[in-house]
């Protein structure tokens, strides 16, 4: 499942306090727009934590976190699509997937 920019940073401040109900982002890379909605039982030292989490923040390899998501989604649904295609062509051509596979392989070997 993708992982939003949102969701990497309420993870990192949840890690300082459990004291919030989540966090919006306004500029990604200006942390005076990012708001964290704190819970009504949040005490002066959640807010503080709160506040050390987001500073140390990098905010890159928050980034770089989302888009690896992105990307195994991504890697995740192809795999899916491939599989489908490939049950589809069995029950149509009555052959078993690992033999799809085999004729494919040597049909695309013979390409070369």
């Amino acid at each position: 499942m993708t992982v939003t920019f949102a969701q990497v940073v309420e993870r990192a401040i949840r890690q300082a306090t459990t004291a919030i109900e989540g966090v919006s982002i306004g500029r990604v890379n200006d942390k005076t727009t990012w708001k964290v909605v704190f819970s009504r039982t949040a005490t002066p030292a959640d807010r503080a934590a709160a506040a050390n989490a987001i500073g140390s923040i990098d905010i890159q390899a928050a980034l770089a976190l989302v888009e690896a998501s992105k990307q195994e989604d991504s890697l995740d649904n192809l795999n899916r699509v491939d599989r489908a295609i490939l049950l589809c062509i069995a029950q149509v051509g009555g052959l078993t997937v690992p033999q799809i596979r085999a004729l494919f392989r040597s049909k695309y070997e013979s390409l070369r």
